[in-house]
């Protein structure tokens, strides 16, 4: 348990100590029931995380490790201070004052640099939403581990807990309804 970070689609983010192992602040995800509970999906995740873990790059945090409890499975990721891209663009919707127009360019200019940076390790990102962009207090764009790539494939993407996942997935990719 710890205090939340943000709310995603793909479960809460939570800031933490782990139980087990060493005493530092990390983040956790706790993946919707859905993901979990389906065998293909599960087993998608399990190979994508393989692939994530081994990513070492500035512009990714990095996926430090994962598991199942309780028949859900979690995601642990390293901690760094910010605030995810969806709750930002959120809050300016709430208060009527949208981005300005050079903070849209140098949040886009960050962001295609991250994904520019994290392509040369050979793992595809995938799923990109701004649930998976954390932007720094610094104004740095980390990227989240694109563990959700290539969930379109699986029946689970039809779900209604993953309504806000089809949201930002291409036309020509999205699951019959």
């Amino acid at each position: 348990v710890g205090n939340p970070l943000a709310n995603a689609s793909f479960g809460d983010v939570l800031r933490g100590i782990p139980l087990e192992g060493e005493a530092t602040l990390c983040l956790l995800q706790v993946l919707p029931e859905a993901l979990s509970r389906n065998p293909e999906a599960k087993s998608l995740l399990q190979r994508t995380i393989k692939q994530w873990s081994s990513v070492k790059d500035l512009h990714a945090i990095g996926l430090l490790g994962s598991g199942e409890t309780g028949g859900r499975l979690y995601l642990l990721y390293q901690y760094h201070q910010g605030r995810l891209l969806s709750d930002i663009l959120e809050r300016c919707q709430q208060e009527g004052l949208p981005l300005s127009g050079d903070q849209a360019v140098y949040l886009c200019e960050r962001l295609a640099g991250a994904l520019l940076s994290v392509s040369s390790s050979g793992t595809a990102f995938g799923c990109l939403s701004p649930e998976r962009v954390l932007v720094t207090f610094e104004g740095e764009v980390k990227l989240l581990p694109g563990v959700f790539r290539d969930l379109h494939t699986t029946p689970v993407a039809g779900d209604p807990a993953l309504l806000h996942f089809r949201r930002y997935l291409p036309p020509n990719l999205a699951p019959d309804r």
